[in-house]
């Protein structure tokens, strides 16, 4: 079997659609230095390729990320402990990031133009300090889940050969996510309407208010209003039993999830260092969900900042996120804003020690150019982890963006290269989902978990390999994928 050949000088080591070119500078700003202080590593250059505004691709030099990558899963698995203090410290600076920028947004249009810079400054500077702390569990699964496959080595003698859904299991987290604590509030809300209540008005704004900023991501769009009442509509149609079977599942869920890794380690005969290890690493998986939801959140109260920002210089607010902070001093202050014509469909912003550079459209051009290209002829089936088990077949659809989820029908199988909350309309209509990237402490092993839907992760190359509409079947407790005949 012919199989893709990944290896170049750089690689692409982060894609995410509905992303900030702002937020990229305070993610390379830790790995280019930040990291340093926290991890005693950090890449000596990166570049951040930004098409339409909102696509990134984090380039990084290969050979860096291998060497890192297996320094931070060598370290995990050595000193358990160690690894455990970067998720308080994390979720503390997750935290502060949230506060200050909800702080900032509610000054932004009472702010001079040197005090709104410096609030773009402040937002870079503790993205920045965030992914210190944060960037360990990602650094860790990247290579399409290196800890988590490491992590199999380590067990496998235990679990059996190949047992992939077992380590699910063991590493699934406890915690519920965001859309699913706000799914629970609407059910209770339909619930209400079931049993007669009249007006439910109140409790529904009260949801609003609550979780809006949910599928906001880093550019947006929030929740309207519309569509949670769409979502509430959707729910008030079922019966009443479904409704409250739906609300205890979600409930009895986290205990569940406990007890049955509990169930499995006694079953396999864990010692206390593996135990402490499976903790340490489903640990993982559950704040670097709860982490990114601040991060979302952060990103929904800095809108307003954003929205201030654009009045003053006359821009919109995409083009805003494509300034420099040292560019939005300088545009809020003196007046002097960069051409952003072509930096619109394409940028590219250079990473070194901490300081960033925007690259002429040129220089962008050859770093495009020596990506690896993928060659997927010849594939015959997809492998990658088991994040949920089951079987299913059913028609492919990719969906990367909110704008593909109207393609999706019902029993299709999700293609994408990372799933993110903004899908999770169509996430729940899957019959299964397969991954390009992630590990088991990535959304789609969370949500898939959550929703008990078979899923894929980190097959490299599923939505270049498939293509809309052609039949797939996934069996995802040995996680693979194959055309259907």
């Amino acid at each position: 079997m012919k199989k893709p050949n990944l290896d170049a000088g750089w690689t692409v080591w982060y894609d995410e659609h509905n992303f900030s070119p702002l937020t990229c500078v305070g993610v390379n700003r830790c790995i280019t230095r930040g990291m340093d202080e926290t991890l005693g590593v950090r890449f000596t250059k990166t570049h951040d390729i930004v098409y339409d505004k909102d696509h990134a691709l984090i380039v990084t030099p290969k050979s860096e990320l291998d060497a890192i990558v297996r320094q931070m899963v060598a370290r995990i698995l050595k000193d358990p402990a160690w690894a455990d203090n970067f998720n308080g410290r994390m979720m503390e600076a997750s935290l502060t990031l949230l506060e200050t920028t909800r702080k900032n947004a509610a000054l932004a249009k009472s702010a001079d133009d040197a005090t709104l810079a410096s609030f773009h400054e402040t937002f870079v500077r503790q993205t920045d300090e965030k992914f210190r702390y944060g960037v360990l569990p990602i650094l860790a699964e990247s290579n399409e889940g290196a800890l988590s496959q490491a992590y199999y080595e380590t067990v496998k003698d235990k679990v059996g050969e190949g047992n992939f859904a077992a380590v699910a299991d063991l590493l699934a987290p406890v915690a519920t996510s965001a859309p699913m604590l706000q799914r629970m509030d609407l059910l209770k809300i339909a619930l209400e309407k079931a049993q007669g209540k009249a007006d439910c008005r109140p409790e529904l704004d009260e949801a609003y208010t609550k979780w809006s900023w949910v599928p906001y991501m880093f550019i947006g769009p929030a929740w309207t209003k519309e569509a949670l009442q769409k979502e509430l509509d959707g729910l008030c149609a079922k019966p009443a039993a479904e409704i409250l079977r739906e609300l205890d599942e979600i409930a009895a869920r986290p205990e569940a999830v406990k007890q049955k890794r509990e169930a499995l380690m006694d079953e396999y005969g864990f010692d206390e260092s593996l135990r402490q290890l499976t903790r340490t690493i489903s640990g993982f998986a559950q704040t670097k969900y709860q982490r990114k939801e601040n991060f979302t959140h952060a990103h929904f109260h800095y809108h307003a900042t954003l929205a201030e920002m654009a009045r003053r210089l006359g821009l919109s607010i995409s083009q805003v996120r494509l300034l420099t902070p040292a560019e939005t001093e300088a545009a809020l202050v003196k007046g002097d804003v960069p051409d952003l014509d072509w930096r619109g469909k394409f940028a590219v912003y250079e990473h070194v020690d901490g300081r960033t550079r925007v690259l002429s459209e040129s220089e962008g051009r050859a770093v495009e150019k020596s990506l690896p290209k993928t060659d997927v002829t010849g594939l015959e089936r997809l492998s990658g982890q088991c994040a949920c088990p089951g079987k299913a077949i059913g028609r492919a659809t990719i969906i990367n963006t909110e704008k593909d989820m109207d393609k999706l029908k019902d029993g299709d199988v999700l293609f994408s290269y990372a799933t993110a909350p903004e899908l999770m309309a169509a996430i729940r209509r899957a019959s299964a989902i397969v991954t390009d990237r992630g590990g088991v402490t990535c959304h789609a092993a969370i949500v898939s978990r959550e929703l008990n839907i078979p899923c894929v992760i980190g097959t490299k190359v599923g939505t270049q390999w498939v293509k809309d509409g052609q039949m797939v079947e996934v069996d995802a407790t040995a996680g693979t994928v194959k055309k259907a005949t």
